[in-house]
């Protein structure tokens, strides 16, 4: 098999959807080739991609959904003076948190992306992405946060997807050029051509 970056563009639209492998994989065919694409890896691709294109188009970043009932939570001192230094970054991204005194926040607003995420348990996994607090510029911090966001919101895997899903997926993954890895640099898909196949089953 070869990773896409070796292959002509591929539009997924395209292809024979074949169906799902341990609720993870998805199973594509053309006339000659195979493909087997991660949906967490493509997703979690396509929401990075989205979330910078809205960044590119507007200086107010990412749209927010405000909480019914706003989240108090209490973190560690140093925690709580990075998300002070960090609220800017936090409010561009779509968070509206602010100070609730004693190392105390309160969490008001979230990315609209991630609405249905508990709010506590986002914020706690944000600190521990940036547990390594090194002197980063603000556009290498707002990237750093669009991978976690990507990350957050993508399908997992162990997860069903249904027909129209994944048509879906294709039709979305077809306006990304060049979708060979993830935001973390795994692969997307890899593809085999019907001779790989031959070979492997010594047909050649």
């Amino acid at each position: 098999g070869v990773l896409e970056e070796e292959l002509p563009a591929v539009v997924f639209s395209d292809l024979v959807y074949v169906g799902q492998v341990m609720d993870t994989y998805l199973i594509f065919a053309s006339q000659d080739k195979m493909f087997i694409l991660d949906q967490h890896a493509a997703h979690e691709r396509l929401i990075f991609e989205n979330l910078k294109r809205r960044s590119a188009r507007s200086k107010t970043y990412i749209s927010s959904q405000r909480l019914l009932i706003p989240e108090v939570m209490s973190v560690s001192p140093s925690d709580y003076a990075f998300l002070m230094g960090s609220l800017q970054l936090l409010q561009d991204c779509g968070f509206d948190i602010e100070s609730f005194g004693n190392d105390t926040v309160v969490i008001k607003s979230l990315p609209s992306l991630f609405a249905k995420l508990d709010p506590k348990t986002l914020i706690r996994d944000f600190l521990a992405e940036f547990i390594e607090r090194e002197d980063a510029s603000f556009d290498e911090k707002m990237e750093k946060i669009f991978v976690f966001l990507a990350c957050k919101g993508a399908v997992k895997a162990n997860h069903k997807l249904s027909q129209p899903e994944v048509a879906s997926l294709c039709k979305d993954l077809d306006t990304i050029p060049n979708i060979s890895s993830c935001p973390h640099g795994r692969p997307v898909f890899i593809s085999h051509t019907l001779s790989d196949l031959e070979k492997m089953f010594k047909r050649r």
